[in-house]
């Protein structure tokens, strides 16, 4: 097979979360290239990424706030293989419904389920049976934003983020970070290297505060909150299309 240059490949990239298309880009098709070099198929590919990402998971068990900086590192690898599957799908033309459904299973196991590791993490920090109430409740929450597909849907064109646009790094755009996979561990990233550099100039700082609880603590209260605004928000326009149905 004919090895593709980078900007061949560009015309197949679709990344799933803006931070992808604004800074993994050209890593994620550098990877697709020695991908399709190697001969190793998308669906190989997307079980790679599950093994990093629930390697970069399981240091997040860790109480040390260096475990989950190096856990950030390893999640970013994780995304890259996940953006590098679809290229190399694309482009070696071997898309398949199972491929997409290894793709879509598999991406809640890393994406929602952080927070379990992230909830033992912290317990040994403070031993407080409730952050696991804390971690349940957000993996529950997420969970059923991905099972229902309650989410707002983002009208997909050749690629969700148009990187040639004038406007792309736009306040639109990036106010999208937060609420996305990246975004969401750029977060824990921040809170992570607070707690670090407080720990270093605080003695005894990490056992009565940390931002990475607190984020804990952010995400168990209002991710319910936004999975109850998703399912009154659908109920609302099911009823609004049925009239008859909601008297």
């Amino acid at each position: 097979m004919k090895i593709p240059s980078i900007k061949e490949l560009e015309k197949y990239y679709d990344p799933a979360v803006f931070y992808n298309a604004l800074v993994l880009k050209k890593i994620d098709l550098r990877m697709a290239k020695i991908f399709i070099k190697s001969g190793i198929t998308p669906n190989q590919i997307t079980i790679l990424s599950q093994i990093v990402g629930i390697i970069g998971a399981i240091l997040f068990a860790y109480s040390n706030p260096i475990y989950w900086i190096l856990g950030w590192f390893v999640i970013n690898f994780y995304m890259i293989l996940d953006g590098s599957d679809g290229i190399v799908a694309r482009y070696t033309k071997t898309t398949s419904k199972f491929g997409a459904f290894l793709d879509e299973f598999t991406h809640p196991i890393i994406n929602t389920l952080i927070f379990v590791p992230m909830s033992f993490g912290l317990y040994r920090i403070f031993g407080d049976p409730l952050v696991f109430l804390l971690g349940f409740s957000s993996v529950f929450s997420m969970l059923l934003v991905r099972t229902f597909n309650l989410s707002v849907k983002v009208k997909r064109k050749k690629v969700l983020y148009d990187t040639s646009a004038e406007d792309f790094i736009s306040l639109k755009n990036i106010a999208k970070i937060p609420i996305e996979l990246g975004g969401m561990f750029h977060i824990i990233l921040l809170c992570s290297l607070i707690d670090l550099i407080l720990s270093l100039s605080f003695t005894g700082f990490g056992e009565t505060l940390s931002f990475r609880l607190l984020f804990l603590v952010l995400s168990g209260c209002f991710l319910p909150m936004i999975l109850l605004r998703k399912v009154f928000k659908f109920y609302q326009k099911s009823f609004s299309r049925n009239p008859k149905k909601a008297s």
